[in-house]
């Protein structure tokens, strides 16, 4: 599951991936869902979440995704 997932970089190219649960939750029914950005940063593992309902998510995926992009590695 997680190998299927986006990868994207960070804004000082940290390496990060994109978790969209929609499909899983779709699948069974469900009315709650997540986005989860995981990113990789040198010092440290940063997780970033948005929840709420699949059409919710679907509709500001890019922003998630931006925001995540957006992220930086801070001492």
């Amino acid at each position: 599951f997680i190998n299927q997932q986006e990868k994207f970089q960070t804004s000082d190219q940290a390496q990060g991936t994109l978790i969209d649960f929609n499909p899983l939750v779709l699948q069974q029914g469900l009315s709650q869902s997540m986005l989860a950005g995981m990113i990789a940063a040198p010092s440290k593992t940063v997780f970033v979440k948005l929840t709420g309902t699949p059409e919710f998510l679907s509709r500001f995926r890019k922003d998630f995704l931006d925001l995540c992009q957006s992220m930086k590695d801070r001492p």
